[in-house]
């Protein structure tokens, strides 16, 4: 399903094209048993838990609330007209990944509808071997992609307050990628998209002086478990 393309962007359209067949192939369904590979699901049938969404400027006064949905995370509040950079923190284990995982796939299926962007770039970092814009191509576009990363990235440049970028996990970033990392969320490069970056807490305590929002995933209460085993195991 394409988003609407009131443009008629050809490189756009490609892009999506191509983007919302990777998130719906690959990401629509996940492994909820570890040890059964043959046992995977809709990303439909699972809830996500947040904890608080902390917004303001480190070293400032603060503010905390409980978030409700993902949606809420990309909204104005006050001294906050677009929130552009985001952190998410949690531990190991928690979904941070697929969470991710899950917008990209919830933009892929929406037509435009569900979240204000036109372009969605979910970037896995600890795979990043070379640059980060030549791991955008990788991970995200076939070999035989008709459209070359300069061009690419132009368009992304061009119309950057319409991408929205998923890095998934800064702890496991390769020093490969950590220059081109400052540059994003410092604003260097790509300023006026929107950055959702996860990591492990207290592993990017130095780079929150850099994001107006941080949420927290705090997992799946026990009575959130008991639910999903009964809806999952008695379909």
């Amino acid at each position: 399903m394409i988003m609407q393309n009131r443009s008629g962007d050809a490189v756009l359209h490609l892009m999506q094209e191509s983007l919302c067949d990777h998130y719906q192939s690959v990401l629509g369904w996940i492994q909820p048993i570890m040890w059964n590979e043959s046992f995977h699901d809709s990303h439909r049938t699972y809830l996500y838990k947040f904890g608080n969404c902390i917004t303001g400027v480190p070293g400032y006064e603060m503010h905390s609330k409980p978030l409700d949905s993902y949606h809420n995370m990309f909204s104005s509040r006050p001294g906050c007209a677009k929130p552009r950079r985001i952190l998410v923190e949690g531990e190991a284990g928690v979904g941070k990944s697929t969470f991710l995982c899950k917008i990209a796939y919830d933009w892929s299926i929406s037509n435009g509808k569900l979240l204000p962007y036109t372009i969605v770039i979910l970037v896995e970092l600890k795979q990043v071997k070379g640059s980060f814009q030549d791991a955008i191509l990788q991970q995200l576009f076939p070999t035989d992609f008709r459209i070359p990363l300069t061009k690419l990235l132009s368009h992304l440049a061009t119309h950057q307050e319409n991408v929205l970028f998923l890095l998934d996990g800064f702890d496991e970033a390769n020093f490969s990628c950590l220059k081109h990392l400052q540059d994003i969320l410092g604003g260097r490069i790509f300023r006026n998209s929107c950055v959702v970056l996860t990591s492990r807490p207290g592993k990017a305590t130095h780079i929150q002086r850099m994001m107006d929002t941080r949420l927290v995933i705090t997992g799946f209460t026990t009575e959130n478990i008991r639910s999903l085993c009964v809806q999952v195991f008695s379909r």
